[in-house]
C-alpha cells in the first residue's frame, strides 16, 4: 500500500505525493502533512488538524484526526446517510487496524 500514489493536477498544476510519504509525514509530525500540501494543487480540502490526535477505539494508541472539507457527491438530501457511512468505516478501520504493526530489531 506504501507504494499507491495520490496524483493530484486542477489548470496545469500537479503534485504526486505516495501514502509512504504521505504516512512518514505525519510520523515526522510535519504540519501541514504531505497529503495536505500536494491537495493544495486542487482545492485544499484534506487536511490534518494539526496536532488534534484520537485514540484508536480500545485503545491507548494516539492517531491524528484529518478533515476532509467538500466532499464530492455529498447533498443536503444524502448527508445522514454520508455521515452514517463515513462514521461506520471509520470504526470498521479502528477495529481493523486496532493494533498497530511493532517494529523488532533483529538479532545480528
Amino acid at each position: 500500500m506504501d507504494k499507491e500514489v495520490f496524483a493530484l493536477s486542477s489548470e496545469g498544476e500537479s503534485d504526486d505525493c505516495s501514502v509512504k510519504e504521505w504516512i512518514q509525514s505525519i510520523q515526522d509530525n510535519c504540519a501541514p502533512d504531505r497529503l495536505s500540501e500536494a491537495d493544495k494543487v486542487i482545492d485544499g480540502s484534506v487536511g490534518g488538524l494539526g496536532k488534534a490526535f484520537e485514540n484508536v477505539l480500545g485503545t491507548n494508541r494516539a492517531v491524528p484526526l484529518f478533515e476532509f472539507r467538500k466532499p464530492a457527491g455529498v447533498r443536503v438530501a444524502n448527508i445522514e446517510d454520508k455521515v452514517t457511512q463515513a462514521e461506520q468505516a471509520i470504526i470498521d478501520n479502528h477495529r481493523k487496524f486496532g493494533k498497530a504493526p511493532q517494529l523488532f530489531k533483529q538479532d545480528e
